[in-house]
């Protein structure tokens, strides 16, 4: 019950961590845990007793703990679909980003189309703490209604009456390193974690759903497909993994163009799968 998600490795040596750590030196009988805890207490808790067992049931083990951080280390490149916002973008944009994030992580998409919800909405989260008054004044209401109005956030809403709607789902899946960057080696593996925005079933399948708050204009929708190509096919994986169900639409929505972008496959992954 202390545990968010989990992924283990247990081999000669440990694979590269993207968002945590180097790799441990070459031996024959290394394994590395990665444990995410649900809260600050919970990884507190779970310290003490994963202690408590190395001091006592593997005293044998030589064992270390150590927290790390959810971003990349300093010297290591930045895979590009994991830069939100572009690098010239101010501290402030990057903050109102997350805002409208946690904005449609806690929105009721059943209510979507009345008038007045995301203004409720925002004295919800003003009155319950999940933010500032003066940080909702940082969400204009305008993108919001747009796509609340969208037939994406319809269907959103649909699976939500059912119980099928999933939001912020976080996930650690492994992946080729020449993936990321085509001069890592392709014999190396990188563990790399994520959340998912939103996801939902329907009848015949999963629809997945990241939302952007990247300043767009008409006509670069072909360069937002291409910047976030990886982290969806990479989403898209580690969904269809864990469920056991296909995948068969992928949307971009860019609170900025007010559109919802679709994201095929990349054709090399549909011409191994035919």
């Amino acid at each position: 019950e202390l545990l968010s998600n989990y992924s283990y490795y247990v081999g000669r040596y440990a694979p590269r961590f993207v968002l945590t750590v180097n790799p441990m030196a070459e031996t024959d009988n290394a394994a590395q845990f990665v444990l995410v805890a649900k809260d600050t207490a919970s990884r507190e808790k779970l310290t003490e007793e994963l202690n408590q067992a190395f001091n006592e049931e593997f005293a044998d083990v030589r064992a270390k703990i150590q927290f790390i951080q959810t971003g990349p280390p300093a010297d290591y490149p930045v895979p590009e679909f994991m830069k939100e916002e572009p690098e010239t973008e101010t501290v402030s944009g990057a903050v109102t980003g997350t805002l409208y994030h946690m904005f449609l992580a806690d929105f009721d998409f059943r209510l979507g189309r009345e008038e007045d919800a995301v203004a409720r909405q925002l004295e919800t989260m003003v009155r319950c703490d999940k933010i500032q008054k003066d940080e909702a004044a940082l969400i204009r209401p305008y993108p919001l209604k747009r796509f609340l109005q969208s037939d994406l956030a319809r269907r959103m809403g649909l699976a939500q009456e059912k119980g099928m709607l999933y939001r912020e789902m976080p996930f650690v899946t492994g992946m080729k390193a020449d993936r990321l960057k085509d001069s890592w080696d392709p014999g190396e593996t990188v563990l790399v974690q994520g959340i998912i925005d939103a996801y939902f079933f329907e009848e015949d399948g999963i629809v997945l759903v990241d939302y952007k708050t990247d300043r767009a204009l008409e006509g670069d929708e072909e360069s937002l497909v291409r910047r976030y190509q990886t982290q969806f096919d990479l989403y898209r994986e580690a969904l269809e993994s864990l469920t056991g169900k296909r995948v068969k639409e992928s949307f971009l929505y860019s609170l900025s163009l007010g559109r919802a972008v679709p994201v095929p496959a990349r054709k090399e992954k549909q011409e191994k799968t035919d």
